[in-house]
């Protein structure tokens, strides 16, 4: 009995599992013929044929998909089933999307998919509030956070810009003397408008700053070589920048200073889509200065100095944007010194005019348009009186130039194109003599991919002279190649030309323009904003320098002069390895000779030294949110030209620390920052100069009128809270 019952539940188990079975080999039957299993699996390239990685693969609006690997081949499996797109989209290329029908005849082989890069006109240099950086081609990209906290640079662009490689440091004089060039060979531009005397006058050993402030701009872009074709008057240098865009707040600014006084308010009008800003600065150095003098200076007369800045700003469509600026200054400047064999008095009475009115307009996402003009005037009175031996020097120079410019960038298949035509048209005088031109200009640029990670930039730029009816070829071009993500390798070549300030600086013209050749070969190695390291190697060639010729009694100015400069220069940025701490690195090894202005001579300019090197060190302390920062520069000895016999006696080295802290606070709706600022922190009384003081030939030594000092300032904003952005970039 007990073995009976035994087998029967053995039995009715058997029974009960074989029909379960059967149940679930029917319902798998049903499920394989509703619900069918296709793989879909492909290979994705560039035109090149290059295989792209990290391409999302989506099908549908469902959430199949997947991401290709790094060979360009993608797969995953679906339930899904009929027509359908299967969607490909990258961040740098051109979304494609292909139709399947996924039934009985859909057979799951490979596909092969071409994806082409993005054309994106919007894609030039564009800098943004990050620390010092560089961009392809030896463009230079500082923000102008890193202008105001740069220790050396006092919130001036000019000088944060002279702890860059290609630059020198010359404390007694205005302006970027780049790789063995002269001040005047370098081209400034506000949105695509030259801008002459872009520096205030300087007197004495004190040079000139910058008349525009930085916080005007958003970008800031500088070039040791490869001068952009948009660009011409310039044989070594050029410096572009860009006007701020219209802000989401209404703004008003104050700042005080024992030197200055400034204010700038701005509103937004139209529901937002048009700006109106004013800016006032008023600057007086004897209300605080004279107890910095050293023994033997005080200042003279009228030292005050008053400027006013007007923007506006009115937004057409989404990307469409009118913008007008307005600077006028009115600058008085007196100094005198007394030495034991006579005194010298030192004025400059200057005022300067620009309006700047420029228009962007787009056709489409592919082409844009642009248009801008310009118009400046300076006028300026200069005295040098020696009041012991009665001799005095008086001279008057006044620079008007009016100028148009038109603009198209577009692409044409894989090519991106610019063309544009310029018009000049220049006034100048010195004293009685007075010098006239106009300038007609055309210029064109192709940008282009020859492989994946080989592109090439060619154009050319041509102009005409009125005055000289001369016309003027420019070729120029750059080679990049890209080694990866972080490393890139270019060759730079071109040819570029000036007329320069020879008629402004001693009344005679020069009879050609003066020419030059570059070639630049760069290697960067680049980690995000985090670690830059980049190494040029450049050389340059001049021909038809200025000359003096007095062969025939009367000064005239010959264009016949030559010259050279060739060196090598280095710049290392580390924003990351220590936590809040950043630091940069420069160093230029020049080797240049050219004829000197008054002939006869050939050797190193007095405006170039065969070292140069900076380090910028800033450290942030979230804390108490300050941020301290330190820079040391040095210049090693040059030739200094005492008289027009080509007498030249070297000017020893320098070397100079400068110390900052900015402390940033707020107190219920105002934001401010306090900020030290201490130059010259170990008190050199560096050499600038001689000045000759009898017909013996005894010298004095020229330096600075000014000992050690320091500043305090204070900027506060009711506007707009910058707050953090500005503690992120002092981090950065």
């Amino acid at each position: 009995m007990t073995y009976s019952a035994r087998w029967y539940d053995n039995i009715y188990k058997a029974m009960s599992l074989m029909k379960r079975f059967l149940i679930f080999l029917v319902l798998s039957m049903f499920c394989t013929k509703g619900f069918c299993q296709y793989k879909i699996c492909g290979h994705i390239m560039d035109i090149y044929g290059m295989p792209i990685s990290n391409v999302n693969v989506q099908l549908g609006d469902t959430y199949d998909g997947a991401s290709s690997d790094s060979l360009g081949y993608f797969a995953f499996v679906t339930y899904e089933k009929g027509k359908m797109f299967l969607k490909f989209s990258h961040i740098n290329y051109k979304s494609v999307s292909v139709e399947i029908n996924l039934d009985s005849s859909f057979q799951g082989m490979p596909m092969r998919i071409q994806m082409k890069e993005k054309n994106n006109i919007l894609d030039e240099v564009i800098v943004t509030a990050s620390a010092i950086g560089y961009s392809k081609n030896k463009t230079v990209a500082i923000s102008k956070l890193d202008v105001y906290t740069n220790p050396h640079s006092n919130g001036d662009l000019s000088f944060a810009l002279r702890t860059t490689p290609g630059l020198q440091n010359i404390d007694d004089k205005a302006g970027f003397f780049v790789r063995g060039g002269n001040s005047d060979e370098t081209v400034v531009a506000i949105d695509g408008v030259t801008v002459k005397n872009f520096f205030t006058q300087g007197i004495s050993n004190i040079a000139g700053r910058a008349r525009y402030e930085t916080g005007l701009f958003k970008g800031m872009n500088f070039s040791t070589g490869d001068i952009p074709v948009e660009y011409g008057n310039a044989i070594s240098g050029s410096l572009e920048l860009k006007i701020n865009d219209i802000p989401d707040e209404n703004i008003f600014g104050l700042g005080f200073s024992p030197v200055y006084a400034t204010a700038n308010a701005g509103t937004l009008l139209s529901n937002k889509t048009a700006y109106l800003e004013g800016a006032f600065t008023y600057s007086n150095p004897t209300l605080y200065y004279p107890m910095f003098l050293k023994k033997g200076w005080k200042f003279t007369s009228d030292n005050s100095a008053l400027d006013g800045t007007l923007r506006f700003q009115k937004k057409i469509r989404q990307n469409d944007c009118i913008t007008f600026l307005s600077t006028v200054s009115k600058d008085n400047k007196g100094i005198s010194q007394s030495l034991e064999q006579l005194s010298i008095n030192n004025k400059v009475r200057n005022f300067y005019m620009m309006n700047l009115l420029s228009y962007q307009y787009f056709l489409d996402e592919k082409t844009k348009l642009e248009f801008s003009s310009g118009f400046s005037k300076e006028k300026n009175k200069l005295l040098v009186d020696a009041v012991d031996v009665g001799t005095a020097s008086r001279d008057t120079t006044d620079d008007v130039m009016f100028q148009l410019h038109a603009k198209i960038n577009t692409f044409l298949g894989n090519y991106r194109i610019c063309f544009g035509l310029d018009y000049f048209n220049q006034r100048q005088g010195y004293n009685a003599n007075h010098f006239n031109e106009q300038v007609f200009g055309s210029y064109l640029s192709s940008m282009m991919k020859l492989y994946r990670s080989l592109s090439l930039k060619v154009g050319f730029r041509e102009e005409y002279s009125t005055y000289y009816k001369k016309a003027f070829f420019m070729p120029r071009g750059v080679l990049s190649y890209n080694l990866g993500e972080k490393h890139s390798l270019s060759l730079g070549v071109g040819m570029y030309s000036q007329v320069g300030n020879t008629f402004l600086t001693y009344g005679l013209q020069p009879a050609n323009y003066s020419r030059s050749s570059q070639y630049n070969f760069t290697y960067q190695f680049s980690i995000h904003d985090n670690y830059l390291l980049r190494v040029q190697l450049f050389d340059k060639n001049f021909k038809k320098l200025p000359r003096q010729n007095n062969l025939s009694g009367v000064p005239i100015v010959v264009s016949d002069g030559s010259g050279y400069a060739k060196g090598l220069d280095i710049f290392w940025k580390d924003a990351r390895t220590l936590k809040n701490f950043s630091y940069t690195f420069s160093y230029s090894f020049l080797d240049t000779k050219r004829d000197y202005f008054y002939g006869g001579h050939y050797a190193c300019p007095s405006f170039a030294a065969k070292h140069n090197a900076s380090c910028v060190l800033k450290y942030y302390i979230p804390n108490i949110t300050s941020q301290l920062g330190i820079s040391y520069s040095y210049r090693s000895s040059m030739p200094f030209l005492i008289n027009e016999n080509n007498n030249i006696k070297d000017i020893p080295h320098i070397h100079s620390i400068d110390f900052s802290y900015n402390y940033l606070f707020n107190i219920k709706k105002i934001r401010g920052v306090l900020s030290l600022s201490i130059p010259n922190i170990l008190n050199n009384n560096s050499t600038l100069g001689y000045q000759l003081m009898n017909n013996q030939g005894e010298l004095e030594k020229l330096s600075s009128p000014i000992k050690q000092s320091f500043v305090i300032s204070l900027f506060l904003n009711l506007g707009f809270d910058r707050r953090s952005e500005i503690i992120n970039s002092l981090i950065n």
